[in-house]
């Protein structure tokens, strides 16, 4: 049994889970708001990296959607409306 090499512990595999999770998330949101093929349209780096943006909006700032959607139609034109409209 020597030759086997031993298990990480649930604590380390927990840890290790953690990160790769982290790393992920990370790399995720670097591409979605860089390298992704709607990044170049104009519109919030925050809503282009992720879907979490809006859920800030609406319950921490307390934006309601139409008045968001109101208010990114102004700042940015139709483009915005179209890129909110496409599947990531």
């Amino acid at each position: 049994m020597d030759g086997l090499p031993s298990l990480p512990s649930f604590r380390q595999g927990c840890c290790i889970t953690a990160v790769g999770l982290l790393i992920y998330a990370l790399a995720r949101v670097i591409y979605n708001a860089f390298f992704h093929p709607l990044s170049r349209f104009p519109g919030p780096r925050g809503a282009a990296s992720t879907k979490w943006w809006l859920v800030y909006k609406m319950f921490v700032e307390g934006v309601s959607l139409s008045t968001l959607r109101e208010e990114l139609h102004q700042k940015y034109g139709i483009y915005y409306l179209v890129t909110l409209l496409l599947p990531r």
